[in-house]
């Protein structure tokens, strides 16, 4: 094999592996969106507040989706356990966010989440794009100009990675 042969496997692999989540660009734009977003304490507590509503309006166009909220006490989403879900499904999602530049641990974190999700029964892919929609949702209207199309082109590949295994 000739070094010109290997060199373009090189640039074309390396091509392949940085486009699974999103550009390097895109990837800032997304982070610096984020941190505006969830940086501060009042912005994480929003956050989780919104992902409360998420959860409650899920339960509520999905009524089989409830009982997976048994844990967490869905009917009282201002109590302790449910704020703690909606607190741990947003360090999740910021965990995510801020692997973006290194793809090995954003691989290795979402398929951890992936695997988790596919343990619970009944869990469906589609309330992972109804998360993703909701998030987007949220980053417009909490972030000063925000690059929706940064946020889709990094956001949508690790929902699709976290919910590949769900039905």
């Amino acid at each position: 094999m000739s070094c010109l042969t290997c060199l373009l496997l090189l640039c074309g692999a390396t091509i392949t592996l940085a486009s699974k989540w999103c550009s390097r660009d895109d990837a800032d734009s997304v982070h610096a969106a984020w941190g505006q977003a969830f940086g501060s304490r009042v912005h994480r507590t929003l956050v989780a507040q919104r992902l409360s509503s998420f959860f409650v309006r899920l339960v509520q166009a999905h009524p089989d989706a409830k009982p997976l909220f048994s844990e967490v006490n869905i009917d009282d989403v201002a109590g302790p356990d449910f704020e703690a879900h909606a607190l741990r499904v947003v360090t999740g999602i910021d965990l995510c966010i801020n692997s973006l530049h290194d793809t090995r641990l954003l691989d290795e974190i979402t398929a951890h989440l992936a695997t988790q999700h596919r343990r619970r029964l009944n869990i469906k892919a589609e309330f992972f794009m109804i998360l993703r929609r909701l998030l987007r949702a949220g980053v417009a209207a909490m972030v000063d100009n925000p690059n929706i199309d940064a946020w889709d082109n990094c956001f949508t590949p690790i929902i699709n990675a976290i919910a590949a295994p769900l039905p």
